[in-house]
């Protein structure tokens, strides 16, 4: 598989880039593009699948409520991209110190050069579609989850989580790959590349691998380019191990996730009361 050429190759079906299930964008922050609160239109609050148990059918949990808004776009172009006043204060905050970039700038670049459009918008209430979404915890060693995971229709996979060699307790089936610069790693043909961008570099390093390919070091060495296809929640692979300990199922490396930018704990938490909730399903692997 050759690596893309984004002046002759790219095509807006499937670089599915999804360019950015972006923090900012997700849960506990309002609608970055509205600044009122104003009431939600009930009619969003429907019932939008046919499935047995529906995201949508939370009315009753004012936990959940609060926290999920459904117009909230998930991914990034060029029309949403407009962050809130604190929104943007926070996602600053990310950034080095040394920052010095218009971020305005790099996102009408960045759609210059990557399909700008909405994503997924086919959903319907005759529709029911799986999803599972795969960390890396050491939990799955041992947890023969590969079949149930396979299973699912879209498979989401976190970083460089490898499925080879564990495909009995991982699955081998990957439709999407949430990546950052330094987590990239070479996508199969079927394949989508998520982009989360912690910080604009993250931004300037996509346009990069697809152009010049310049940009060789963010706070470390990452690759300068990467293979990958241009053209309901389950959750499997988060939190520690059955003996209480944090790493990858991959590696023995032991890692302290309750604090700092990565938040393990508040993860955790927000994590068991969606299961709680009903709204997803987490497998950890041991009983």
């Amino acid at each position: 598989m050759q690596k893309m050429n984004i002046f002759s190759r790219l095509t807006p079906r499937n670089i599915a880039l999804l360019l950015s299930f972006m923090t900012i964008f997700l849960l506990y922050t309002p609608n970055p593009i509205n600044n009122t609160t104003d009431s939600f239109d009930d009619s969003i609050f429907e019932a939008s699948c046919s499935c047995k148990t529906c995201i949508m059918g939370f009315m009753d949990d004012v936990w959940f409520v609060y926290r999920y808004d459904p117009t909230t776009p998930a991914l990034l172009n060029r029309k949403n991209s407009a962050m809130r006043r604190d929104t943007y204060k926070w996602w600053r905050g990310l950034q080095p110190s040394t920052f010095r970039v218009n971020y305005s700038e790099v996102v009408d670049q960045l759609f210059s050069l990557f399909p700008d459009k909405e994503h997924y918008s086919d959903a319907g209430p005759d529709r029911c579609r799986t999803c599972a979404v795969v960390g890396n915890s050491a939990n799955l060693l041992g947890s023969h989850y590969g079949s149930l995971i396979d299973f699912h229709d879209v498979v989401i996979r976190i970083n460089k989580g490898p499925t080879k060699g564990y495909e009995k307790d991982v699955g081998s089936k990957t439709t999407h790959r949430i990546l950052y610069p330094e987590s990239a790693v070479d996508l199969d043909n079927s394949t989508h590349l998520v982009l989360f961008p912690f910080k604009i570099r993250d931004m300037q390093w996509l346009i990069s691998t697809f152009t010049t390919r310049h940009i060789t070091r963010t706070y470390t060495r990452v690759k300068s380019s990467i293979n990958a296809d241009e053209n309901k929640v389950n959750v499997f692979g988060f939190g520690a191990s059955s003996t209480g300990t944090w790493h990858h199922y991959f590696d023995k490396t032991r890692t302290h996730y309750k604090a700092g930018p990565h938040g393990g704990d508040f993860e955790n938490k927000t994590m068991h009361q969606l299961q709680q909730r009903n709204k997803i399903s987490i497998y950890k692997g041991y009983r």
